[in-house]
């Protein structure tokens, strides 16, 4: 019985012998890892041993090879640094951009605000100006009314008069009566319009009788002022060579009576002096 089993025994202990020496499985993927890593250069592949071989049966490196690997190595060391540092500079110039456009955007923010709050104001200022030119008291209106009634200024009485006939909503009947009262003061513009008005009404004679008191030029170098009221009425107080606003209504008013001819025949208008008539 003994005899029999000694060799079973000595067999199992050479088996668990072979096992002991070869290389466990976490060994092989281990290794199988390391010669992974190294394998795309082809530096290290000869250096490593083989599966199923142990350094000592390979024997160690050369110095020659050690050096090679430690030229490999610094030299990927470099390129990562390399890589790195250029990630670094990718970075900081992202972050300076990005930067700037924050800037950016915050001041473009800040312009909206401002032209919100700028249109706003635009607007409000617009509808109150509205308000004001719908209200039928025409707000304003009595404190100049009152002012030229004091200072009895013929300009002012004019400004006052195209106020009431050019902004909405206009009244005539307040026009002609501040018209009227700037030609009484022999104001150029108040008698012009004056007779502009005549001669929309259809009023030709007194359309006329205006005109002509701008429309035919100034003989005398006296200011009107100065002149007694017939020789204003007969020279007309129209500058030098006349008012060129009342010639052209002149011109409309003989247009409309059929007159060209004799208005283009007068040395009085040189504005209708030019005009051709067949």
């Amino acid at each position: 019985m003994m005899q029999d089993e000694t060799p079973r025994y000595m067999a199992s202990t050479s088996s668990w012998q072979q096992r002991a020496r070869s290389p466990t499985g976490g060994q092989r993927q281990a290794e199988r890892s390391r010669r992974r890593q190294f394998s795309t250069s082809g530096q290290l592949e000869g250096l490593l041993p083989k599966e199923g071989e142990t350094q000592e049966h390979r024997g160690s490196p050369s110095l020659e090879e050690l050096q090679r690997v430690q030229k490999t190595l610094a030299a990927r060391l470099i390129k990562l640094d390399e890589g790195l540092r250029e990630r670094d500079s990718q970075l900081a110039e992202l972050r300076v951009r990005y930067q700037e456009v924050q800037k950016t955007n915050e001041e473009w923010r800040s312009r909206a605000c401002n032209a919100e709050e700028e249109m706003a104001v635009l607007r409000r200022m617009l509808e109150e100006r509205t308000e004001e030119i719908q209200r039928p008291d025409r707000l304003g209106v009595d404190v100049l009314i009152d002012a030229v009634l004091h200072v009895t200024l013929d300009h002012a009485e004019y400004s006052l008069a195209l106020g009431y006939h050019e902004l909405p909503p206009s009244d005539i009947k307040q026009a002609l009566r501040w018209y009227r009262r700037g030609a009484r003061m022999n104001h150029k513009g108040s008698t012009t319009m004056l007779g502009k008005l005549h001669l929309a009404a259809g009023q030709k004679e007194k359309a006329l009788h205006f005109l002509q008191r701008t429309g035919l030029p100034q003989r005398s170098l006296e200011t009107p002022r100065t002149l007694r009221r017939s020789d204003v009425l007969d020279r007309g107080h129209g500058g030098e060579r006349g008012d060129s606003l009342a010639q052209w209504f002149l011109g409309e008013l003989f247009m409309q009576s059929a007159k060209l001819r004799d208005a283009a025949g007068r040395r009085d208008f040189p504005a209708l002096g030019s005009c051709t008539v067949q």
